[in-house]
């Protein structure tokens, strides 16, 4: 079917590098254009560029900065460092704790390529565990975490959401039927003596499952199977219910409810850069509203604490039939559903494009943030983090001002690079902070990216290691003067 034909058209494009916009922002525009033409299309986009938001070093960098402004709020990602720029505060840690384990994740791959288990100090070292001058994320390792069935299998959460920006505007509905993952054997606490590349109980998901003969689909969804990889939440809730834990599904539904509006806060500026540099330029033309789809992992430990493991934009969910027809297993149905699911709430903005928006719930997508009325509790946080946008701009141009955009034509209304003497501005800021540290810290961290973009996840890295809270609060309202 060609674009022109469709009542629905989503386009999913995964733009990781702002260098990219100049011939994907073309392809971009022109798929819209040729929807609209058609005369029936409800254009249901993604969000050019928000892909960024989604590597591992991404949330890494917007948790820590979340911990600092508002410690004791954004509590939920384990300690974690980025290697190789933290390499020696890593180790200095590791030494001062012998008794904790860690996580290795490459901060650009996904369904489990490159993670290992570090147990010490030395394993850093090992290049068969960690690629020397590879983008890391060394996340403290939860050793204690819930199990599922007669197993004791690990077991964690893709929490779902759909987040939907109209005119400058976050709206987020919850996908209320998350998916439960669990490890393929059962789970063994990790230890010293452990083998690292044996990660069997210790991932819910990975690859290795389709290679090694230890994924078993998923036939009946009413049951906790002790070999199924992947279960629906109301047959697991259902379970930990009938074994020990009443009001499990009550408990869970509010953290992760509360986790995604944390989530907002966080990614907020992120949006903000996203949206401004290309996205409402194509919205003012197109007059349609962006779908960006998240995939958020979430691990409850024994205790019920919720941690936030990573996120994931156009999630895949790691049905392998998805992705390759002749891989031998069929479809597995806790992933029909979930695609069933996303397939109404399209369909909804396209009977009703423009009221669809504002409704409390759509089947199993319940409306968190955005309708008029509704309490956002994190929207003092968030519009103090957002600012972090604004000061970047005021780095790069000079005003917090945008200018206006031109409405479906390409356009630069900022530069998405800072060099680093538009850096030193912030020494003008705050002279504390000399502009040779700036310096330092400017080329040390562009050394260690996987991706040389020296945008606002630079300069935030930036700004949470050299300045305390009460200097970043203080840069920020003089920029405003």
């Amino acid at each position: 079917m060609e674009v022109e034909q469709a009542d629905i058209v989503y386009l999913d494009e995964e733009l990781d590098r702002n260098e990219d916009y100049d011939t994907k922002y073309n392809t971009l525009a022109n798929v819209m254009r040729r929807a609209v033409d058609g005369g029936n299309a409800k254009v249901v986009p993604w969000m050019p560029y928000m892909m960024k938001a989604s590597a591992k070093k991404s949330t890494a960098v917007m948790s820590a900065y979340g911990k600092k402004m508002f410690p004791g709020t954004f509590e939920l990602e384990p300690k974690n460092f980025k290697i190789p720029e933290y390499m020696g505060e890593l180790k200095q840690y590791m030494k001062e704790n012998p008794e904790k384990f860690f996580i290795a994740k490459p901060s650009m791959e996904d369904v489990g390529v490159g993670i290992t288990m570090i147990k010490s100090v030395e394993e850093l070292d090992d290049e068969t565990l960690v690629v020397p001058n590879r983008e890391y994320v060394i996340q403290e390792y939860i050793n204690n975490p819930q199990t599922i069935g007669d197993a004791a299998r690990k077991i964690d959460w893709r929490v779902s959401m759909c987040e939907i920006f109209r005119d400058g505007k976050s709206h987020v509905f919850f996908n209320t039927k998350s998916q439960g993952r669990a490890a393929p054997v059962p789970y063994k606490p990790l230890t010293k003596d452990d083998d690292n590349k044996d990660r069997s109980s210790h991932l819910t998901f990975c690859m290795d499952i389709f290679f090694n003969c230890k994924y078993t689909p998923s036939e009946d969804l009413s049951i906790v199977n002790d070999t199924y990889n992947f279960m629906t939440f109301d047959t697991i809730a259902k379970w930990y219910e009938e074994n020990g834990i009443p009001g499990w599904a009550e408990k869970a539904q509010n953290l992760f409810e509360d986790f995604l509006l944390q989530h907002t806060a966080l990614h907020h500026a992120c949006f903000r850069f996203c949206y401004e540099f290309m996205g409402r330029g194509l919205q003012e033309k197109f007059v349609f509203d962006y779908f960006t789809f998240w995939g958020n992992d979430i691990l409850f430990d024994e205790d019920f604490k919720p941690n936030w493991v990573e996120s994931n934009l156009a999630p895949s969910n790691g049905d392998k039939a998805e992705e390759d027809d002749n891989c031998g297993y069929a479809p597995n149905k806790a992933f029909q559903i979930w695609g069933q699911e996303c397939l109404n709430l399209w369909l909804e903005a396209g009977r009703d494009p423009k009221g669809y928006l504002y409704k409390d719930n759509i089947d199993n997508y319940k409306k968190i943030q955005g309708n008029e009325g509704q309490e956002y509790p994190y929207e003092k946080e968030r519009d103090c983090l957002s600012k972090l946008f604004d000061l970047f701009i005021w780095l790069v141009t000079g005003t917090t001002v945008l200018p206006p955009c031109v409405p479906g034509e390409h356009y630069d209304r900022f530069p998405t690079k800072m060099t680093v003497e538009q850096a030193y501005k912030l020494h003008d800021l705050v002279p504390r902070v000399s502009k040779e540290q700036i310096k330092e810290k400017f080329f040390s961290l562009e050394a260690s990216s996987d991706l040389k973009d020296c945008d606002y996840f630079l300069l935030c890295q930036i700004i949470v290691d050299l300045y305390s809270r009460e200097e970043i609060l203080d840069i920020y309202e003089k920029i405003f003067k």
